[in-house]
């Protein structure tokens, strides 16, 4: 199983197999919201550039960047910074009162097309790879993980991964949800 996100090319590398991945910078921002309960929060703008959720009962995040082309630079930077800033302030404006806990920087295994890679790799039948996923890779994990363990349990996988092959040319699909 090979699931190494940006890193996988290097992995891939010695078997000289590789696929069209980059790695996206991502930054986040936590927000620690002292003793107001934050558990019943919706989820904020979760199919837009950015968003806004619970993370535990009195933190929220607020982020992330999609930084296409940072390759494997994981400086925080104070356009960033300001990005995931303003995107907070904009859809819970009360968050201006919380306490900046942390905030984390991320690289995303970005796929050319925006579709994640899943399935064996040609001519090495016992491998199996899931990587691409972008922004998208939390949302798309559990089933991806789901589908990578099918096939290397040599259980029926009930998805057409046609889509997702891990040959594919990544300049013939056209979801460009990145």
């Amino acid at each position: 199983m090979i699931a190494t996100g940006a890193w996988t090319n290097a992995l891939l590398a010695p078997i000289g197999f590789s696929v069209a991945v980059e790695p996206q910078r991502g930054q986040i921002l936590h927000i620690d919201m002292g003793e107001t309960d934050t558990s019943r929060w919706p989820i904020l703008g979760g199919t837009g550039e950015q968003y806004m959720l619970t993370f535990g009962p009195n933190r929220v995040v607020s982020g992330a960047t999609r930084e296409t082309g940072s390759g494997f630079d994981v400086r925080l930077t104070v356009g960033g910074l300001q990005s995931v800033f303003n995107h907070a302030m904009r859809v819970a404006p009360g968050v201006a009162q919380g306490t900046v806990k942390e905030i984390r920087i991320g690289l995303r295994p970005l796929s050319a097309d925006g579709l994640p890679y899943l399935g064996r790799i040609p001519g090495h039948d016992d491998l199996v790879l899931a990587t691409g996923h972008g922004p998208s890779g939390l949302q798309l994990g559990p089933y991806s993980g789901l589908v990578a363990a099918q096939l290397l349990l040599g259980e029926p996988v009930r998805s057409d991964l046609a889509p997702f092959a891990v040959d594919r040319d990544p300049h013939q699909n056209a979801y460009s949800g990145h």
